[in-house]
C-alpha cells in the first residue's frame, strides 16, 4: 500500500522513485548530457553503462541470424540508437588516459561483435508486414534497447 500523504508523487507503484525526488541535487549530467549520481564516478558510471551497451549488441548479433529479426527496421533503428549511445560512452571514456584493463577488453569484445554485425540494407517492417507473430508491443531488439534505457535511467 502506497501512502500518498508520505510518499507523495515519488510513490514506487506510481512509477516514481524516491531516491530521484528526494535527492535532486546529487544528480547531474556530464559533458555528453548522460546522466549521473554525483557521488559516483563518472568512469565508474560509464563503464557500467558500456556493460550495458556491450549486452545490446551482443543480442543484436545473435538476432541477426534470426530469419525475421535480422531484416527488421526495428534492428536496424536499435543498432544505430545503440551506436549513438556507444559513440558518447566511448568519447567520455577516452578522455580518461588510465582505462582499466576489464575496460579496454571490453572494448575489444564490442568492437569485434560490430565488425561482423551485419545491418540490413532494405529492412522490413515485420509487424506492419504481418509476417512477426510477436504480440503487440512485444519486440526482441526493442525489448533490448528498453533494458538499457532502465539501466541508466536509474543510474
Amino acid at each position: 500500500m502506497c501512502l500518498p500523504e508520505v510518499w507523495g508523487e515519488s510513490c514506487p507503484s506510481a512509477g516514481g522513485s524516491l531516491l530521484r525526488s528526494q535527492l535532486p541535487q546529487m544528480r547531474s549530467k556530464n559533458d555528453e548530457g548522460i546522466e549521473m549520481l554525483e557521488t559516483q564516478s563518472p568512469q565508474a558510471k560509464e563503464i557500467s553503462q558500456l556493460r550495458a551497451i556491450s549486452c545490446i549488441f551482443a543480442f543484436l548479433s545473435y538476432l541477426q541470424d534470426e530469419p525475421l529479426c535480422g531484416r527488421c527496421s526495428s534492428f536496424t533503428n536499435v543498432f544505430e540508437k545503440s551506436m549513438e549511445k556507444f559513440l558518447l560512452i566511448e568519447k567520455a571514456l577516452g578522455r580518461d588516459r588510465v582505462i582499466p584493463e576489464e575496460t579496454r577488453n571490453l572494448f575489444s569484445s564490442i568492437y569485434r561483435v560490430l565488425s561482423n554485425l551485419k545491418i540490413p540494407d532494405n529492412p522490413v517492417r515485420q509487424k506492419k508486414e504481418g509476417n512477426c507473430g510477436f504480440p503487440p508491443g512485444v519486440c526482441l531488439a526493442k525489448n533490448a534497447l528498453a533494458m538499457y534505457e532502465r539501466i541508466e535511467e536509474q543510474m
